[in-house]
């Protein structure tokens, strides 16, 4: 025992007695205080020494105390007495201030209005990181921990209504791609982090990116204000550089300090692309006014020279669709998309269940691809120009495929990932009832939905003459059925989601809750991928129904003029539009007979008769000439009148290219 303080330096009496004043007044004040003070620590022994052999620097020359054995039996340490413990709390357990210990407050039971000073000052300390930025402040990571949706929320529609204000053409598709824009972006942003070894999840980066929006609303607003294409530029490259900017100290926690600009650059790469969402430059206010001599005389230029080369003398019409059902099944599902988000939202904040938040990144990803698919329906029906003299009509099956894959990623991947995490560490839901009422009202909201969409899909299986099951598997227009499979999905999902509360809260076992989220990701993932597949096919170029192309060839074949069909073919370019070409060996002896008929033999016979009596043979080669492009004319009649019967046999063939054939190979003569 004589060694035990051999390395220690003693406290002065002085100094140990000051601590005991302290800790006794600290003691007083837990004793007297209300009951909403943290609970005191247990005692500790009296600080009597600090340990040299801690530090290589202190040398001590001060002798080692006396050991406990020399201490008479009378001098006793002075001990400070242990602090009660504090009472308990006196009424509504509510009313106590949550502290960094126990479980976090109950927010629902707070008045509305310190919920909404909470997030206006929540909202408040993330926008003063935009305006000054700030990577070196002394809390990194709290940027990312506050993430809000509220706003983003409100600076993505200022933005989007900045745009489509400033457009002159497209306003709602210019709206609608700023969403699609910044919903995109956080994806990828949260793929980004994950893959260079970071911590974020999708919402963070909805919060960073949609703060980060608040340069380009400024930019946009002054973009608006002001109508110079040089101010525009400038403004555009301050607030992209702003808002990349901007993004830094939010990312400070969340990636390696050295893979930063790695991470921040999906926020660069969403700003960059916003530019080029048009032609035209409409986003920001950049618009080429088409006034302007210098800067458009290039591009009409190019466009009229195109439009001349590639077009035939026939002037395009644009193409009207008649899918006023697809686009009421799709306005209605957004409609319905957004409310049920927002009923989930607020169950999964309450309930904190797994199953919860996979319907509400179902909710999610359903609302983010019906957008899409109301772009694609809205780019399809654009008019055919010199660049796609064929139309827009594909555009909605691309919108269509990018839906998909979004409902594969976004909807089956995170749902299935984030079931299988919390198999082993699943803890039973709360407030089970908030869940039953709004499952409740979010399976009322998609039913009507669904029912929307079962209308539209029968009513485009009897345009096209076929049945609804046909139709589901092999129509022409997949977006009703797209907004069908995925409402059909979400109300499966809901049943799902109900059956696994019912089976937690009957049997106390939290592991069916996770074992829903990842039944409910599989069947996402079964919807997404027969979506892919449909429009898969349909941007392969898939040829028309064998009912309708067998009906194109016994016309042909059977008509007199025709001798022999050689490659025929046929491809879809849009819902209900077709294309066919075929090579048809022509009967030279009935097309010449047909025009014969038509201008009166007798008349070409007496020419011939006249031609033949003169001494040279100039007024024969001229009769000849003539005759021979009058034939060549009946031909392209003959052409003419071929192609326009077809269209009239199956109107959904827009366009027919028919070629003559010649059997004779003429590099053997």
């Amino acid at each position: 025992m004589s060694n035990s303080h051999s390395d220690t330096i003693p406290l002065h009496a002085s100094s140990q007695s000051d601590i005991d004043e302290i800790e006794n007044l600290i003691n007083a004040s837990v004793q007297s205080g209300p009951a909403t003070v943290l609970p005191a620590r247990p005692p500790s022994p009296p600080r009597a020494s600090i340990p040299v052999s801690s530090s290589p620097f202190i040398q001590s020359n001060i002798p080692p105390p006396p050991s406990n054995s020399s201490l008479s039996s009378n001098q006793k340490v002075p001990s400070v007495p242990a602090a009660p413990p504090p009472p308990p709390p006196v009424g509504n357990s509510s009313s106590i201030v949550a502290t960094g210990f126990g479980p976090p407050p109950n927010t629902l039971t707070e008045p509305v209005w310190d919920t909404v000073k909470r997030d206006l000052s929540r909202i408040v300390s993330n926008l003063k990181l935009v305006v000054f930025p700030n990577p070196y402040r002394e809390d990194p990571g709290k940027a990312l921990r506050d993430w809000d949706l509220w706003g983003p929320f409100f600076f993505i529609v200022f933005l989007g209504l900045t745009l489509s204000w400033s457009a002159s053409v497209k306003k709602s598709e210019v709206f609608a791609v700023a969403f699609a824009l910044l919903a995109a972006g956080a994806v990828i942003l949260t793929l980004n982090v994950l893959l260079l070894g970071g911590h974020i999840i999708f919402f963070q980066s909805l919060s960073l990116l949609g703060y980060c929006l608040f340069p380009l609303d400024i930019g946009a607003l002054i973009c608006m204000l002001k109508d110079n294409v040089i101010v525009k530029v400038v403004v555009v490259c301050v607030t992209l550089a702003w808002s990349s900017w901007a993004a830094y100290p939010f990312m400070s926690s969340a990636v390696n300090p050295r893979r930063k600009a790695l991470a921040l650059y999906p926020v660069f790469l969403m700003g960059f692309t916003s530019l080029n969402t048009s032609k035209r430059f409409v986003l920001l206010g950049f618009e080429l006014p088409d006034n302007d001599p210098i800067l458009n005389q290039h591009h009409r230029h190019f466009y009229s020279s195109q439009r001349n080369f590639f077009t035939r003398a026939k002037q395009i019409k644009k193409i009207e669709i008649n899918d006023q059902h697809s686009q009421r099944a799709v306005t209605t599902a957004l409609w319905c998309n957004f409310l049920v988000f927002s009923l989930k939202f607020g169950v999964w904040f309450a309930t904190s269940s797994h199953v919860m938040l996979a319907e509400m990144v179902h909710s999610v990803a359903d609302f983010a691809n019906q957008a899409l698919l109301a772009y694609g329906l809205s780019s399809s029906r654009r008019a055919p120009d010199a660049m796609h003299p064929y139309g827009y009509s594909k555009e909605r099956f691309v919108w269509s495929l990018i839906s998909a894959v979004g409902i594969f990623c976004l909807g089956s991947g995170a749902t299935i990932v984030h079931g299988v995490q919390n198999l082993w560490t699943s803890h039973p839901p709360a407030n089970i009832e908030y869940a039953a009422l709004v499952l409740g009202g979010s399976f009322i909201i998609e039913g009507a939905s669904l029912v929307v969409a079962i209308q539209a899909v029968k009513k485009g299986a009897a345009a096209e003459g076929m049945k609804v099951r046909d139709y589901v598997w092999r129509g022409h227009d997949p977006t009703s059925v797209a907004v069908m499979t995925e409402d059909g999905a979400a109300v499966t999902g809901l049943a799902i989601a109900a059956a696994s509360l019912v089976a937690v809260n009957k049997t106390g076992n939290a592991i069916y809750d996770p074992i829903g989220s990842i039944v409910v990701g599989n069947l996402l993932g079964m919807v997404a991928i027969f979506l892919i597949q449909r429009n898969r096919h349909a941007l392969i170029g898939r040829a028309i129904d064998d009912h309708d192309m067998q009906k194109v060839l016994h016309f042909l074949k059977n008509d007199p003029v025709v001798d022999s069909l050689y490659d025929c073919k046929s491809e879809v370019i849009g819902p209900g539009f077709f294309r066919f070409k075929a090579e048809i060996d022509f009967n030279g002896v009935v097309v010449v007979q047909n025009y014969l008929n038509r201008t009166g033999r007798e008349e070409w016979a007496r020419q011939f008769r006249e031609a033949a009596k003169e001494k040279d043979d100039s007024a024969l080669l001229k009769i000849m000439s003539n005759y021979g492009e009058e034939v060549v004319t009946a031909l392209g009649s003959e052409v003419d009148r071929l192609e326009k019967e077809i269209q009239e046999l199956v109107p959904g063939i827009r366009h027919v290219d028919i070629e003559a054939h010649n059997p004779i190979d003429i590099s053997s003569l």
